[in-house]
């Protein structure tokens, strides 16, 4: 799954969804998935969804994340971690970060 820069930087102030593969590597035994939560200072404008309790053997799955920058440009700082029991309830952190640069300008007097 890929780790960084899942959002990265945004053109506009509207809802964004991305989609994060994941895929089960294992030859025979399957990946059981046992907790998703969105962590980090702006975690209230991240959602995920379409989260499988597991993967049979090489299979693949997707999360679906939906960032709401609620009207505000700027950075925002999230991360998405699940737990698996791969190789011992391994947890697993991609970085949802978003920026959202400010195409106002700065005020004049």
């Amino acid at each position: 799954m890929r780790r960084k820069g899942i959002f990265g930087e945004l053109q506009n102030l509207r809802l964004q969804t991305r989609e994060l593969e994941i895929t089960n590597t294992g030859q025979e035994t399957n990946l059981n998935i046992s907790s998703v939560a969105i962590t980090g200072i702006d975690a209230d404008n991240y959602a995920v969804s379409g989260v499988a309790d597991g993967l049979g053997p090489r299979e693949k799955g997707k999360f679906t994340v939906t960032f709401n920058p609620k009207g505000q440009v700027g950075g925002s700082t999230a991360f998405l971690e699940f737990t698996s029991d791969y190789s011992g309830d391994e947890v697993t952190t991609t970085d949802l970060s978003a920026l959202i640069p400010n195409t106002n300008g700065l005020p004049q007097h």
